[in-house]
């Protein structure tokens, strides 16, 4: 029986029948389930933006007072 691909990355390959991640193989008979989920990252940049905005602003604040 052929080994037919369903994927194939960089260090990544799944066979039929097995799996290899960074050269080391793990039988498919062994998986008994898969999930899926995603990474919501666009929150993340936002708090970041926000952080960095706030600590512009205290400088700027800052600068402002010792000026007066």
């Amino acid at each position: 029986m052929d080994e037919k691909t369903f994927y194939e990355n960089d260090n990544i390959k799944v066979p039929s029948v097995r799996f290899v991640v960074n050269n080391q193989a793990c039988t498919l008979s062994s998986v008994s389930s898969v999930g899926v989920s995603e990474v919501n990252t666009a929150s993340s940049y936002i708090v970041q933006a926000l952080i960095a905005a706030g600590g512009f602003f205290r400088v700027l604040f800052l600068i402002i007072l010792k000026a007066a």
